[in-house]
């Protein structure tokens, strides 16, 4: 592919360079582990990370000086095999850490790009990673590359989330029109730098792309299918993430995989988008997961079957991806997947017996459903998990009955976030007068018209331009009944 320039002497450039720089640190015999471990790390790949998890700890027990500080600086995350940290003594893990002064001195003497990358991963502090990362990005290191241009991206869109909190914050408190109005600059400027940070991080992404990095491929990939820093070219998107699925990057074969179901390249392909979604999910990527679990679910190039769909919701739930632990949720709440036990037949206390019991996992599932979508609306801020938790505490789902506590998430999502279906209930509470929201036809139309202008109706949008934030921007004007 031309876009890509994988040229094979760039590629033995590329490798022929690496392998002088893991001679230098005593670990050119297991170099491939090492870009294994990190490039996994980074893809996301558990099953793939964790085999070269165990390789490199091989060479660390040798001796190898990398080795053991490759694993003193992983053994903490999430997918490090239980059984292999359980394996390295306390006192063992110190002394691979110790060896940090061998490879700040390859870093600093001998203008090792991967010991700078290694460095940043053990630093103790944002300033001190940018600045390792930055050396090692200076070298080319594909890891440094990725890694960086991920760190901005993440740095960038935490600074915009705070500032969208501290707006809701003031607008729900009793703050006047200028400090909200000082707010709202702010959360604009953090969207300004987010977009910038954006256009950085495409440009090392693209850097890694082009020595055919399957990290830098999918990155790259991903941000031309979002538009994120680059302009969005969806079709251009998919060859760098056929490239990189090819090379067995698991994030690139689930968003690959969106695209067929999408139809980017022309008519929708259901069948190869259920491959490229198992390949991901048989790595045990969460968002291959999640994609694989839903096309079971709505039966997208297979029979639908929501109970063999549910494991693999649960297991992105757990991973703590935000989409899948809000599609979880609502297989929970609505029962997807779980059968109840059949009352046919039954009569008397036989059939008391069966209905309570059905309602009893009922109400247990709608318990944890709620428990769900409230940890990923407090922990990721995802606004449809917002509105479903607005949703239970409003009907008295799984949690008690609070109309007013709803009315507050259904503001969240709708005013930060922009959530259209927490607008729509908004429109009903100020209709009704329902959650404490004082009655008001005018309230109403103002959250519709709002509504329409986040589904892109150009009339709504002019209209909004051409007015000040209506009083029932500010949650303290909810004044009234309601629980």
């Amino acid at each position: 592919m031309p876009q890509l320039k994988n040229s094979m002497r760039a590629a033995a450039s590329v490798a022929a360079a690496f392998a002088m720089a893991l001679t230098a640190l005593g670990a050119d015999e297991s170099r491939d582990d090492l870009l294994r471990l990190f490039n996994s790390r980074l893809a996301e790949n558990p099953k793939r990370f964790a085999t070269a998890a165990r390789r490199v700890a091989k060479g660390a027990e040798k001796g190898l000086v990398l080795n053991q500080f490759a694993i003193a600086i992983v053994a903490d995350d999430a997918f490090f095999p239980a059984d292999l940290r359980a394996s390295i003594p306390d006192g063992t893990m110190e002394s691979y850490l110790a060896n940090r002064t061998k490879i700040e001195f390859a870093a600093k003497n001998k203008r090792n790009a991967f010991a700078w990358y290694l460095l940043s991963l053990a630093a103790t502090n944002d300033t001190e990673r940018v600045e390792c990362l930055g050396k090692a990005v200076s070298a080319n290191n594909d890891q440094a590359l990725n890694e960086l241009g991920v760190r901005m991206i993440n740095v960038a869109r935490a600074d915009l989330a705070r500032a969208l909190e501290d707006l809701r914050r003031r607008q729900e408190s009793n703050s006047d029109e200028e400090e909200v109005e000082v707010a709202r600059r702010e959360a604009e400027s953090k969207r300004l730098a987010l977009e910038s940070a954006q256009r950085h991080a495409a440009g090392y992404f693209r850097r890694a792309a082009d020595k055919s990095d399957s990290n830098g491929c999918y990155n790259f990939g991903a941000a031309l299918y979002y538009g994120y820093g680059v302009k969005q070219d969806r079709m251009r998107a998919m060859e760098f993430l056929k490239q990189a699925a090819k090379d067995g990057q698991p994030q690139a074969m689930s968003l690959l995989g969106e695209c067929y179901r999408n139809g980017v390249a022309g008519t929708p392909d259901l069948t190869a988008a259920l491959a490229s979604f198992k390949q991901s999910a048989d790595l045990g990527n969460a968002s291959g997961q999640l994609n694989y679990g839903l096309a079971i679910l709505r039966g997208e190039g297979v029979e639908a079957n929501p109970a063999a769909a549910l494991p693999l919701l649960k297991a992105a739930a757990d991973k703590r991806l935000a989409e899948g632990m809000f599609e979880y949720g609502k297989c929970l709440l609505e029962g997807v997947g779980f059968e109840e036990k059949s009352e046919n037949g039954l009569v008397g206390d036989e059939l008391a017996r069966v209905r309570a019991e059905n309602a009893d996992a009922r109400a247990r599932r709608q318990r944890e459903a709620a428990a769900w979508f409230y940890h990923c609306a407090v922990d990721h801020h995802y606004s449809p998990a917002m509105e479903r938790l607005a949703t239970c505490l409003f009907e008295g789902l799984g949690v008690e009955k609070d109309e007013r506590l709803a009315v507050y998430w259904y503001h969240r999502a709708a005013i930060g976030y922009d959530d259209i279906p927490s607008m729509r209930r908004l429109a009903q509470c100020a209709e009704l007068g329902l959650g404490g929201v004082r009655k008001s036809h005018e309230d109403a139309l103002w959250w519709l018209t709002k509504a329409k202008a986040a589904e892109g109706v150009r009339c709504a949008r002019v209209w909004l331009a051409q007015h000040k934030p209506h009083r029932f921007d500010r949650l303290r004007q909810l004044t009234g009944g309601g629980r």
